[in-house]
């Protein structure tokens, strides 16, 4: 009878196989990121943990974190790891995080309503975000590199405003 077929089994291993359907990134192999990406930010650096070929590496790297700053490493693919190298010295923080494709991304036709969404176009605005991240005990940024970083590509501030 057909349904004495058993299918045939996968020979991955079921561990291996979770592993990489998880909600990471892949690891990028070739034309992927620069190895060791890290990406100022003003307040601090995003370590783009991917790109590290081992946790030694990383730990370094936030070990460099200057007075006044907060280095995050992100898309850490195995946080325990990482915290078993140092730890005393790294906090992991257990919120989720989402990426937003930007390849694919279409906006929705529906306006936002009673608030809008720009870019940071002018020191008014580089102090207001100064303003709240020191209201909300944040690291705040210095104004000129808000503006120095206005038109960069690789990372852009946005303000919503009333």
């Amino acid at each position: 009878m057909a349904s004495d077929i058993r299918p045939e089994r996968s020979k991955a291993h079921r561990l291996k196989r979770l592993r990489h359907e998880g909600l990471k990134p892949p690891v990028q192999s070739g034309d992927g990121p620069a190895p060791d990406a890290v990406l100022d930010c003003g307040w601090g650096r995003l370590l783009f943990a991917q790109t590290f070929e081992t946790a030694e590496p990383l730990v370094e790297a936030l070990r460099a974190e200057g007075p006044d700053r907060r280095d995050i490493a992100f898309y850490v693919r195995n946080p325990h790891v990482l915290l078993a190298s140092a730890p005393q010295e790294l906090f992991l923080d257990p919120s989720h995080t989402f990426r937003l494709e930007l390849a694919t991304y279409r906006p929705s036709r529906r306006q936002p309503r009673g608030f809008t969404v720009r870019r940071l176009t002018s020191e008014m605005d580089a102090q207001a975000v100064n303003d709240i991240y020191t209201k909300r005990k944040m690291v705040p940024v210095p104004p000129d590199f808000f503006w120095s970083h206005r038109d960069d590509r690789t990372i852009t501030y946005f303000v919503a405003e009333d």
